[in-house]
């Protein structure tokens, strides 16, 4: 059952990389940004509540907290996510992100007593190499092509903060609140989203258009949410997350060169392998 599970993981995740990157293409204001990831979220809350009608009803004060800071963490991710996606190829976007794994394969070693070998630390030093590698660009592009690292990092550290908060909740007495536990994260990340929309001045005469791409992104991010956060108290750390991101760097990477018309670069290239290898060695 797991294995399905990771599998349907992959595809959700692959999901929303390409959807979120649809979402913003071509010129977008600041409101027309905040009106996506509004819907985004929006989108995946209703999703959650599709799996289960009675979510809300089962939410404990602790839950309750650990799903409000998920909130806040996640829409740091999808925030920076989005950004760097509106600027960077797809394939190293998501390789970046999905480095956020390394925080809850530490964190597994040092509060739960995961296992943490030397193939483990290998496995770390090849990631970090990936991601030194997708910094640099070729001689012929223009350094402002490589902008999108830093929200990319952060994005990534979220991510990683994500995976953290899963685990804490998943390993708590609360554990069962799972769908409650994501419907408060979601919620108060659209909530803020709408604020932000509202509070937004548009950058010309034209209201934020509607388009069907955030629907679809926040569709697979609720969904994905909900099946990772199960998963994460199933699976360990170091199994867990290295095997989900592998598949998802290389469906996105495919991706990227089929819908996106993507040409990675020889650093890109680089990095990209070097993150296969980085994953592969933590697998062990």
């Amino acid at each position: 059952m797991n294995v399905v599970l990771l599998l349907f993981a992959v595809m959700l995740g692959t999901g929303r990389s390409v959807f979120s990157k649809r979402m913003i293409s071509g010129k977008n204001g600041k409101k027309s940004f905040y009106f996506n990831q509004f819907l985004l979220f929006l989108s995946g809350l209703v999703s959650i509540f599709a799996c289960n009608i009675k979510a809300f009803s089962t939410v404990t004060a602790k839950t309750f907290f650990y799903g409000a800071i998920f909130g806040i963490v996640t829409i740091i991710a999808q925030w920076c996510y989005t950004v760097a996606l509106s600027m960077g190829p797809t394939s190293i976007c998501a390789m970046v992100y999905s480095f956020g794994f390394i925080f809850p394969t530490v964190s597994g070693a040092i509060f739960w007593n995961e296992p943490f070998g030397v193939t483990t630390l290998i496995g770390l030093i090849i990631a970090v190499s990936a991601i030194i590698a997708s910094s640099f660009s070729d001689k012929k592009e223009n350094k402002k092509n490589i902008g999108f690292i830093i929200p990319n990092l952060i994005a990534m550290a979220a991510s990683g903060g994500l995976g953290i908060l899963q685990k804490l909740h998943q390993e708590s007495a609360d554990k069962h609140n799972l769908d409650g536990f994501l419907v408060i994260a979601f919620m108060l990340a659209t909530i803020i989203s709408l604020i932000m929309t509202l509070v937004s001045k548009a950058e010309d005469t034209k209201k934020p258009k509607f388009n069907i791409f955030p629907i679809l992104a926040g569709a697979c991010f609720g969904i994905v949410s909900l099946v990772n956060t199960l998963l994460a108290g199933r699976m360990e750390s170091a199994i867990l997350f290295p095997t989900l991101n592998i598949g998802v760097m290389m469906a996105c990477l495919i991706s990227g060169i089929i819908i996106f018309k993507e040409k990675p670069t020889k650093p890109q290239l680089i990095a990209f392998g070097l993150g296969i290898a980085a994953i592969l060695v933590l697998s062990i």
